[in-house]
């Protein structure tokens, strides 16, 4: 029987820590309707491949893996990678601006994706963390913000449709990170710009085919508000929903966000709303609490 691809952590997180994301994970396939974990914090329940996913994660853990950052760095690409033809005499320098290689270098994310799907991930994210309007602007991009995030789906969504079987279905995550601006850290934006920062950040993602959206490594609810409120417009425009999930880390009394006064979460998201949320102080009171229901 061949292991799944979770086993591969084994090593890095030890026996015992295993053991006890099994424990949990057997507890989720048992009791994850409309519940949320340490470590799972959905969902605005959708058609069919919302319930695909329920269904799945009742029967075991799926990996979510596809981080672009460092497996792009690893090409060594020049500025003249990130232009393209497309864009050779843009009035802005474009390296450093991962979301861009959608248009100039798709072969290379492509390849980027393929790789975590050999690899066994069951779930993979588009190349779009700073796809929004406030990066791109950074980079005079903010006009190509529809264009490069549907492209970013498309491109993830070929990969995964060639790797899907029907015993082993694969999915797209659309990755929406918090953007270089923050409704309570650094101001400089009002809450009516924020939504339509995600509003039309989610609708390229969603045009071009995500199974699921995530907003990654945020440090400030408002801001997360915003964005769901955003999600919420796009899914009213296209008369679809997916499922949501939100990754949270709280930030710390300077403004920033510091391990050591970051406290945990569990919380649900239905409809594109927050429905249920909840604070705690450490891994082992978020999993006590799921473990005491």
């Amino acid at each position: 029987m061949t292991p799944h691809p979770i086993e591969r952590y084994r090593p890095l997180l030890g026996d015992e820590a295993f053991a006890r994301i099994e424990a949990v994970a057997e507890r989720a396939r048992n009791e994850f309707e409309g519940r949320a974990i340490w470590h799972v914090s959905s969902t605005a329940r959708g058609g069919g491949v919302a319930e695909i996913l329920h269904a799945l994660l009742r029967q075991r853990i799926l990996v979510l893996d596809g981080a672009m950052g460092t497996m792009i760095q690893r090409h060594k690409l020049t500025e003249a990678d990130f232009r393209g033809e497309r864009f050779r005499n843009h009035p802005k320098d474009l390296r450093g601006n991962s979301d861009i290689l959608v248009l100039t270098r798709p072969d290379v994310i492509g390849a980027i994706h393929r790789e975590y799907l050999e690899a066994g991930a069951d779930i993979i994210t588009t190349n779009t963390f700073g796809g929004g309007s406030i990066v791109l602007a950074e980079y005079g991009l903010q006009d190509q913000v529809l264009e490069i995030n549907e492209a970013a789906a498309r491109l993830s969504r070929k990969a995964v449709d060639i790797y899907s079987r029907a015993d082993r279905p694969r999915f797209v995550a659309g990755n929406m990170g918090p953007t270089t601006k923050s409704l309570t850290i650094t101001g400089g934006i009002i809450f009516d710009e924020m939504i339509d920062v995600y509003h039309g950040w989610s609708k390229g993602l969603m045009a071009g085919g995500v199974d699921l959206l995530i907003l990654e490594t945020q440090n400030d609810t408002r801001t997360i508000k915003a964005a769901l409120i955003g999600i919420e417009q796009t899914f009213e425009e296209a008369g679809a929903r997916v499922l949501v999930q939100a990754n949270l880390r709280a930030a710390g009394r300077a403004g920033r966000t510091e391990v050591r006064e970051q406290r945990h979460h569990v919380w649900t998201v239905r409809a594109g709303r927050i429905a249920r949320f909840e604070w705690f102080n450490s891994r082992e009171e978020a999993l006590a609490a799921f473990d005491s229901g």
